[in-house]
């Protein structure tokens, strides 16, 4: 079984909670790429683990963090 762990994702959710800019700044800050992941970074991820193309992948803990876990 692997698992998907994503960070900060732009969402409207998310639109909705960092309303203050001050706060999707500092979320932003915080990843070396600096700025908020998509919705379709994710979608990738999962259409990778769903694939044959993973078929080898077991046990793995992807995040997908815009790096804050490397830091």
């Amino acid at each position: 079984m692997n698992v998907v762990s994503p960070g900060m994702i732009f969402t409207p959710a998310c639109n909705l909670i960092c309303m203050a800019m001050t706060v999707s700044r500092g979320f932003q800050n915080m990843t070396p790429f600096g700025r908020l992941g998509g919705v379709d970074e994710v979608a990738t991820a999962l259409l990778f683990l769903a694939s044959d193309e993973s078929r080898f992948v077991a046990g793995e803990a992807l995040f997908l963090d815009g790096g804050i876990m490397a830091v």
